[in-house]
């Protein structure tokens, strides 16, 4: 079996061991942009407004409402 040479300094690279200059930095996140939230739906808005008392609404769910 061949042995896993570890480089001494720290500074070499090869399989499983990059370069330290493209490593993370600690504290760094990997997607530093995040994930995208998706777009609010229009009901969504409607109801943030009613919370905040700038408009008022009716929705009904279903088919025949009243």
């Amino acid at each position: 079996m061949a042995k896993k040479s570890t480089p001494a300094s720290g500074k070499g690279s090869g399989y499983k061991n990059p370069p330290q200059h493209s490593q993370w930095k600690k504290g760094q996140s990997g997607n530093p942009s995040g994930k995208t939230s998706k777009p609010a739906s229009i009901e969504a808005k409607l109801k943030k407004l009613a919370a905040e008392g700038r408009c008022q609404m009716n929705l009904a769910c279903g088919g025949a409402g009243d």
